[in-house]
């Protein structure tokens, strides 16, 4: 108990030294009683004080609702207990705390009930007096009311260390504020501009200033507002704005400015000239309005709108291929994002599969097949939705299993969906100190990953329409209007080559017992097998195709030193020599074939495609198994 009395009395030494440094009780600061009134009308009390306490007692500087009180002693003051420490004390009622039940000032006049003190904290740390309001009536602060009493105090330190003086226009300028409480949330400061000095003084911030810049009033009084400058505020602009405001002419404009920890701000400031009662100063009232947040919106909007008018110009691209539309978004989300991997990939059962890569750092080509498992972009698989990773070497979502790669951490990833079916992802890759992804970011990806669905759905759909319109239902392979482009393409090539090819016309010995004794069923599974072996016996380039019913004609190059066509009809022949297995049972089917060369037998489609049919039909007329050609001197096999 005597070590903690004794620290009490060592502590209380360092406070009254610290109360002496400043001169307070010795001081006449009539601006305190502006102040102590401002007090009063922000928290609704009758009775607000300044007060500075020496070892024995309180000392009223500032009197607002309590006329004649100039002193009291220490021990029957409220603000003893204030000052043993560093923040607000509140006591709601009086009668209901031990301490001041019995206190004369609570069972006699001004029979306090109610009692909010803030201790007023010198440079040295060392609480050296009190702002406080009192209420005869039990009752609690708003925290708004508890933060402006904060602010005050701080107020009144600062007019203490500074021994700036307050002009009376000035005064009347915080009565004003005082009857609006809703005022006092504009962050505002108001500077003194002398004539005969060189630079404005800062005479009073509120609390709103402070709490958005972050400095302590004291700072803002010895440095003035140029503490809140940096490398990108326009101090020429800020000149001008003054210079116009003392020429009496109201202004405003965005600034960037600094709070304490360097962090920036677009503010919208406005500079209002105020007259003072001395002829050579000039009050200005400046008040500001953040715009950051707002800023940061509109710049975001503008982003997305460049980013979606750019994704529409490449849907308008019609001359690109689905799969050059889909490198080009890749492109397009790697400027975006300013990243340096993009790829496209399909899901293949445990597997994914990279169907387009872009970027200036290739991690991988097209092509390339990994494990699900060992991706990061199961995770958007997962959750069907987007996922990004600020960096793949820590994240806390990994197995162990997903690969890394050096100098990449920075990931974000969509699933791609085709109608209601996953078909894989998108992502994108960059350097580990890449600035997080934000939410339009995110929309960003989503946006690329619908646009690649798309692509992909229109180009299955193609892909669809084109097999319904070019290949045969049954076999797959090319029908009749297939057939005739390719026979066109070769004569065109032909031509331009000095080259020839042949047309065979195939059709089928004994097909017609197949679906006579066995059924159509039985059939179409004989005419699939016929088009797998016709297709396995010509080669790479070389067209096999179903005109209809049991006929096919094929469309093969000959080279200048095996013009012959008849070697290849002879193994067209011998493929279709073993029986065919259905589930009625083994068919054995041959086939007759007319062969038409180009330039000898016709040099269009038709003569082609005609003299081809009449040889079949010469072939048919010899047997099973026979292949005739159309030009005279050919002979069959």
């Amino acid at each position: 108990m005597a070590d903690e009395v004794a620290l009490r009395e060592a502590s209380d030494r360092d406070r009254l030294h610290a109360l002496g440094e400043t001169g307070a009780i010795e001081a006449e600061i009539g601006e305190f009683d502006t102040i102590a009134r401002f007090a009063a009308n922000v928290c609704d009390a009758p009775i607000a004080l300044i007060n500075f306490i020496d070892a024995d007692h309180q000392w009223t500087k500032a009197n607002c609702g309590l006329p004649g009180l100039v002193t009291l002693p220490r021990n029957e003051s409220f603000c003893d207990q204030t000052v043993r420490g560093t923040s607000i004390v509140e006591i709601s009622d009086t009668l209901l705390d031990e301490r001041y039940a019995e206190h004369p000032l609570v069972l006699g006049e001004p029979n306090i009930r109610f009692y909010a003190g803030v201790p007023l904290i010198a440079a040295s740390g060392h609480a050296i007096g009190t702002i406080c309001v009192m209420d005869r009536k039990p009752k609690s602060l708003s925290e708004s009311q508890r933060r402006e009493l904060t602010m005050l105090a701080e107020l009144v330190v600062g007019i203490l260390s500074t021994h700036l003086a307050i002009p009376r226009s000035l005064q009347r300028r915080l009565e004003s504020l005082a009857s609006s409480v809703e005022y006092v949330a504009v962050p505002l400061a108001i500077l003194t501009d002398v004539a005969d000095r060189s630079r404005t003084s800062c005479t009073y911030v509120n609390r709103a200033f402070l709490e958005m810049f972050h400095y302590a009033a004291k700072e803002i009084f010895d440095h003035n507002v140029n503490a809140l400058f940096g490398r990108e505020t326009d101090r020429g602009l800020v000149e001008r704005m003054r210079k116009r405001a003392l020429e009496g002419d109201p202004s405003h404009a965005e600034l960037v400015l600094y709070d304490r920890e360097g962090s920036s701000h677009v503010v919208d400031v406005h500079w209002r000239a105020v007259p003072a009662e001395n002829e050579s100063a000039t009050n200005l009232v400046v008040t500001f309005r953040d715009l950051t947040e707002q800023r940061a919106v509109e710049r975001k909007l503008q982003l997305q709108l460049e980013r979606m008018r750019a994704l529409y110009s490449i849907t308008r691209l019609h001359d690109l291929t689905g799969h050059r539309q889909i490198d080009s978004v890749l492109e397009l989300g790697l400027r975006g994002l300013d990243l340096d991997f993009g790829f496209v990939a399909r899901l293949d059962g445990e597997n994914i599969t990279l169907l387009n890569c872009a970027g200036p750092r290739r991690i991988y080509d097209a092509g390339a097949v990994m494990p699900l498992g060992e991706t990061w972009l199961r995770h958007a698989l997962e959750a069907d939705d987007v996922r990004t990773f600020s960096d793949i070497s820590t994240s806390a979502v990994p197995t162990g299993r997903e690969r890394t790669y050096p100098g990449l951490g920075s990931y974000v990833v969509a699933p791609i969906a085709i109608g209601e079916a996953t078909f894989g992802a998108i992502g994108f890759l960059g350097p580990a100190t890449h600035a997080p992804f934000d939410d339009a970011d995110r929309e960003f990806v989503r946006l690329i990953g619908g646009f690649v669905g798309s692509a992909l759905e229109r180009k299955q759909q193609k892909e669809r329409l084109d097999t319904l319109a070019f290949y045969d239902a049954l076999t797959g392979l090319p029908n009749r209007t297939l057939l005739f482009d390719r026979i066109e393409l070769a004569t065109a090539q032909a031509k331009r080559d000095d080259r020839i090819f042949a047309v065979y016309y195939l059709d089928l010995d004994g097909f017609k017992s197949v679906n006579d004794r066995a059924g159509h069923a039985a059939g179409d599974a004989v005419l699939q097998e016929v088009a797998r072996r016709l297709s396995r016996v010509v080669r790479e380039g070389d067209s096999v195709s179903r005109l209809g019913g049991d006929e096919f004609v094929i469309v093969a190059s000959l080279t200048l030193g095996a013009s012959d066509p008849r070697p290849l009809a002879a193994r067209l022949i011998a493929t279709l020599e073993t029986p065919i297995e259905t589930i009625a049972g083994p068919f054995l089917v041959g086939t007759s074939i007319g062969i038409a060369t180009f330039p000898h037998d016709g040099e269009t489609r038709r003569a082609l495609l005609a003299a081809a049919d009449d040889a079949l039909y010469r072939a048919k007329t010899h047997g099973k198994g026979v292949a005739i050609c159309a030009s005279p001197q050919t002979s069959a096999t």
